[in-house]
C-alpha cells in the first residue's frame, strides 16, 4: 500500500501511517480506492482480453475499507449488451469482497467484442 501511495514522495496519511489512520477512526491503514479500480481493470482485461485495453471502460464505487492482509476477490456477471459501431459492447457488473464476505466495492464495466 505504501508503494502504491508513493509514500516516499507524497504526504503521508491514512494510507501509510498507522497512527494517522487510528486517529481518523480506522482500525489500521487502508488501501487507496484506486487499488480496487486497478484490480477491477485486471479482472475486466482477463474477461474481455486485449479489446478491453482499447475499447473498455469501467466505474467503481468504494464501500468499505480494505486493510493490510485482507484477501480481496472479485466476482461479476454479464448484465447486457448493446450494438455499437457494428460491434457488440458487453456490459458487466462486478463486486469486490474481503475474506469476511464484506463488499468493499462495486462497479460496472464494458468492452467492445
Amino acid at each position: 500500500m505504501s508503494v502504491f501511495t508513493g509514500a516516499e514522495f507524497h504526504k503521508q496519511g491514512i494510507h501509510t501511517v498507522r497512527s494517522i489512520a487510528l486517529k481518523a477512526g480506522l482500525k489500521d491503514c487502508i488501501a487507496q480506492g484506486m487499488m480496487e479500480s486497478c484490480w477491477a481493470s485486471e479482472y475486466l482485461t482477463r474477461l474481455f482480453g486485449e479489446s478491453f485495453l482499447s475499447t473498455g471502460k469501467h466505474f467503481t464505487t468504494y464501500l468499505s475499507p480494505v486493510y493490510p492482509r485482507d484477501t480481496i476477490t472479485i466476482e461479476g456477471e454479464v448484465v447486457g449488451s448493446v450494438s455499437e459501431n457494428g460491434k457488440v459492447r458487453v456490459e458487466v457488473e462486478y463486486w469486490l469482497l474481503n475474506q469476511d464476505g464484506v463488499t468493499t466495492a462495486v462497479g460496472h464495466g464494458s468492452s467492445l467484442l
